[in-house]
């Protein structure tokens, strides 16, 4: 009884220490720094502690054992009562001289100044602590060897813990003489290990090289620490970490490890965990699985995982003051915990230089070196050390150039798959793991399947879209909660499978991890439904059409539009929604200048409804009616007028003639006739669609003042100049009533009025208003609006007008740099732009610079829009006219003839850009003194024009005035007389 009251009394007392100990601890652990940082006073001291209070821990599980008689109890007891009696001494120092949590810096630091006075006292203590520390130790190391003897006669008394005669060095790996760079991770490691908790975790993605770094640290640490053991443990599953650490306890020689009902873990555990059997690094490889280190409980552990109740590996990694812990693992969270949430070492791709050194060692030495394919390769395989390793097998293995390889990567995906599926033994890498980047990766991603289907199904996404800036929307589910979504894209971003952006919301995925990802997908039989998926994620992104307000949003989708539409569906559903994509992507197109991308997808979209739909259905319609505006917009007009006739009678059958999209189809069948030059027609349907609309939609709907425009701008093509300028004011006072002063169809009727005022000769009052439209435009639009552009380049046509050749000059200028910023060089406004340049340029007599310019817009034009589009016709014209302005009168005549040929081909021979051909044609042969020449044609220019135009159309004058100083050169000064 009395010997069981003597090691009750030991325990309770090192269970008091050890609970006080403790609290003091934390309060010193309280103070957030570095242990460099904290007052010189407390720093052996904050050293001594732990050790010890796990001395006493290991003393106490010895007493509970019943390993203690009441002699060893009550000899123990006095020491345990002393270091008590030290640590209560060291709390009252710690209240006066260690700051609370939230003290200032400047306090922080006269804290440590005052703490120098109590430091003969608190040497005192720490020196009387390490003697009880050496009494502890000494204590325990002669228990251990009278235990080990009593539990194991087998073994010598004269060595009783067996221990080996050299240290261990179990590293299942030579060291890679040619190792390649990660000299700052290698420091890090180092400086991580150093610190308490002598832990350090590497984290990337499969492939980077972790296992390489710690390779290379264990033989940089058996070189600075000869007297260290090594030990290298597989823990990708419960089987290999069991193994490797019996391999270790053979190693060591430790007791009962034949011993079936001995916990080989638990020994080993405990063994390493024992100061006394000195220093060691252990190295963890491949801790990606949580349930297996952590339990079934594991955050983000499945159900079935939970079911069969997995052992936790974690409760079995030593833990001592000079033993160090090295993990690998793919994932961050994985690491976090194991560092008790520090962030582990991330390792990534090598740097471009590290990989180019990779890859001239592991290439032969009698290998070409072709430094810019090496760069495209290395850039290729996204600088990843398992990928270049494995390239430069291929390379060696089938004997071909770095040329050749590359080659194979570049046509697409299935030989990318075939190169990258290769496994080629690497010396430095497990055996049990494959060498295959695909095979590599496919771990993590079935991994990820079992532990977080979520995670699985946003990375199979995102393998299926575009690899960059892909935006959260296209990845979200239906009424997903956020919380969900975040945990889901957090593990991918743990595994270092994806990356985000700065700003949030947009991730990236490389192009090998998808390929990998896809082929995972492509092995499960599933890929076809996640490119599905894809698809209706973009379906259900993809703004309504190509207005400049969608435009950010279409800069952002339109790369994932690309891919997807590359997808072939069998389901309708999916076929009819992926010709929404092209309908919808067709009106960017248009709206971007892309006028043959925007034909191939608008034909391809109205193909598509006409065949699962029929050519009656609305969406077909719609469709259709696209389609003739993208072909209007190539000067397509007779293929444009045809298909709107064909719409507008389909229309009015199935929805009738006065339903809003069969009024819709009138109007714009007025507008291509417009565009051909047929304005008395296109008046005529203009007025039909207006009345209509006015008796279905009201005379203030947005539609019916559209129309109202649309038939003042045909008006001033006809040269009825006030007709036009009275409904554009009449349109401008209801658009402000309705829409507002400020609303941007509103702006288009003040720059339509300012436009007619100009062609009336009213310059003052049309400068006048185009400036309150620039402004205007400005404020609500911004300077980059493309109306806002048009409106200044309408300021400098009226300022040119006038005669103000410099300042329009000077906002040609700026129009046209920020037309090139904003939509490109080769896009119609910007060609526009340029033209008008040339043409200011040439009316100030600057010749040359005028020509230079019109002929790099013409060549564009050819390039951009085609050699028979209108707008490159116009372009021939004015080179031609500048041409004429020199003297290049034959250069003049031979462009003018091919570009009266060409109007007379596309616009017809009475269209009014023909007409102006013609009158230019007789311009430069009068310049020539080809008058008889020039009088004909100019005959039959004033015919044409009285017929298409009118009599009072002031290009019709134009043509009188032209022919009478044509007679007069003649000598024909009565004809003259009269016509004028």
């Amino acid at each position: 009884m009395a010997e069981a009251l003597a090691v009750v009394s030991l325990v309770s007392a090192i269970v008091q220490f050890v609970n006080f100990g403790t609290k003091v601890l934390n309060r010193l652990d309280e103070f957030k720094s570095d242990i460099n940082e904290v007052p010189k006073t407390f720093r052996s001291i904050k050293i001594q502690l732990p050790l010890i209070v796990d001395t006493l821990k290991r003393t106490q599980k010895q007493a509970d054992a019943g390993h203690f008689d009441d002699s060893t109890a009550n000899a123990l007891k006095p020491v345990v009562d002393g270091c008590l009696e030290q640590v209560k001494l060291l709390e009252r120092i710690l209240n006066k001289n260690v700051p609370a949590e939230k003290t200032s810096s400047w306090q922080r630091r006269l804290l440590a100044i005052k703490s120098l006075a109590h430091d003969d006292e608190a040497q005192q203590i720490n020196s009387t602590l390490e003697h009880y520390i050496d009494l502890l130790t000494f204590h325990q190391a002669t228990s251990n060897s009278e235990l080990l003897v009593r539990e194991t006669p087998q073994l010598s008394t004269s060595n009783p813990v067996n221990l080996p005669r050299k240290p261990v060095f179990m590293v299942p790996f030579h060291r890679d003489d040619m190792f390649v760079g990660r000299t700052e991770i290698l420091n890090e490691i180092k400086l991580k290990l150093s610190k308490q908790q002598r832990r350090a975790v590497l984290a990337g993605i499969g492939g980077v090289g972790k296992s390489q770094i710690a390779i290379e640290y264990c033989y940089r640490y058996k070189d600075e620490q000869p007297e260290g053991q090594v030990f290298w443990v597989h823990s990708s599953n419960i089987a290999r970490f069991d193994q490797a650490y019996k391999e270790i306890a053979r190693k060591l020689k430790l007791p009962g490890l034949n011993d079936p009902d001995v916990n080989t873990l638990e020994i080993v555990m405990e063994w390493l965990s024992d100061d006394g059997n000195g220093p060691w690094l252990m190295v963890l490889d491949n801790a990606d699985d949580k349930e297996v280190l952590f339990g079934a409980n594991a955050q983000g552990s499945s159900r079935q995982s939970r079911k069969q109740g997995l052992s936790a590996l974690v409760n079995y990694i030593p833990r001592s003051s000079i033993g160090s812990i090295l993990v690998t693992t793919r994932d961050r969270w994985v690491g976090e915990r194991l560092m008790n949430r520090e962030k582990p070492v991330a390792v990534l791709p090598f740097e471009a230089e590290e990989a180019k050194q990779l890859l001239r060692n592991k290439l032969p030495t009698n290998s070409e070196r072709d430094e810019a394919a090496s760069m495209e390769l290395l850039e290729t395989l996204n600088f990843l050390p398992l990928a270049i390793t494995q390239a430069a097998a291929y390379i060696s293995e089938e004997e071909v150039s770095l040329a050749h390889y590359l080659d194979l990567l570049r046509p697409g995906d299935l030989d990318t798959n075939d190169l990258l599926e290769q496994d080629y033994y690497d010396p430095g890498r497990d055996p049990e793991i494959q060498n295959s980047i695909f095979l590599t990766w496919q771990i993590s991603f079935d991994r990820i399947t079992t532990q977080k289907p979520r995670a699985a199904e946003i990375l199979s996404v995102m393998a299926v879209l575009d690899g960059q800036a892909i935006s959260d929307m296209l990845l979200r589910q239906e009424d997903e909660r956020k919380v969900d979504f975040d945990t889901g894209i957090g593990t991918l971003k743990a595994f270092s499978l994806v990356s985000e952006e700065e700003n949030g919301a947009v991730f990236n995925i490389h192009r090998l991890v998808q390929l990998a990802t896809r082929k995972w997908l492509e092995l499960q039989h599933i890929l076809v439904e996640w490119q599905e998926k894809a698809l209706t994620a973009v379906f259900a992104n993809c703004p309504l059409n190509g207005d400049y307000e969608n435009w950010a949003t279409w800069e952002t989708i339109s790369p994932h539009v690309q891919v997807v539409l590359e997808y072939v569906s069998g389901t309708e559903n999916c076929q009819l929604q992926r010709a929404n994509i092209l309908h919808k992507a067709s009106s960017y197109d248009k709206a971007q200048g892309r006028y043959g991308a925007a034909y191939k997808r608008a034909i391809e979209a109205q193909t598509t409804y006409q065949k699962l739909l029929g050519k009656e259905h609305p969406d077909t319609l719609t469709s259709t009616n696209n389609l003739a505006s993208v072909l209007d917009n190539q000067g397509k007009y007779e293929d444009a007028e045809e298909i709107l006739r064909q719409v507008l009678k389909l229309s009015e059958k199935v929805l009738g003639k006065e339903y809003p999209h069969t009024l819709t189809s009138m109007s714009n069948l007025a507008s291509v006739l417009g565009n051909q030059g047929k304005y008395e027609d296109a008046e005529e349907i203009h007025r039909q669609a207006l009345k209509l609309r006015e008796k279905v939609l009201g005379k203030e709907h947005p539609d019916t003042l559209a129309s109202m425009d649309n038939l003042a701008l045909v008006l001033g093509n006809q040269g009825k100049y006030e007709d036009a300028e009275e409904i554009h004011r009449q349109v401008l006072k209801l658009r402000e009533k309705v829409l507002g002063k400020e609303h941007p169809d509103t702006l288009m009727s003040i720059n339509n009025l300012a436009s007619v005022l100009g062609k009336q000769g009213k310059y003052e009052d049309a400068e006048e208003i185009h400036r309150q439209v620039l402004k205007l435009r400005e404020k609500v639009l911004g300077k980059e609006h493309p109306d806002t552009l048009t409106s200044t380049n309408n300021l400098a046509l009226v300022l040119g007008d006038q005669g103000k050749y410099e300042d329009a000059e000077e906002i040609y200028r700026q129009v046209l740099k920020l037309s090139e910023k904003v939509l490109g060089k080769e896009h119609l406004y910007t060609l526009t732009s340029t033209n008008n340049l040339a043409w200011v340029l040439g009316n100030q007599g600057k010749y040359e610079d005028a020509e230079e310019i019109h002929r790099q817009v013409l060549k564009l034009s050819e390039k951009v829009l085609g050699k028979e589009y209108p707008d490159t016709l116009t372009s021939m014209n004015n080179l031609a006219l500048v041409l004429g302005d020199q003297g290049k009168c034959e250069d003049a005549e031979e462009i003018l003839r091919q570009v009266l040929k060409l109007r007379e081909k596309v616009l017809g021979k009475e269209h009014p850009d023909t007409l102006t051909s013609m009158g230019n044609l007789a311009w430069v042969l009068g310049n020539q003194g080809k008058y008889k020449h020039a009088e004909e044609i100019l005959r039959q220019v004033l015919k044409l024009r009285e017929k298409v135009l009118g009599k009072e159309h002031p290009h019709t004058l134009m043509s009188i005035y032209y022919l009478a100083s044509i007679l007069k050169s003649q000598g024909k000064y009565a004809e003259a007389a009269e016509m004028q």
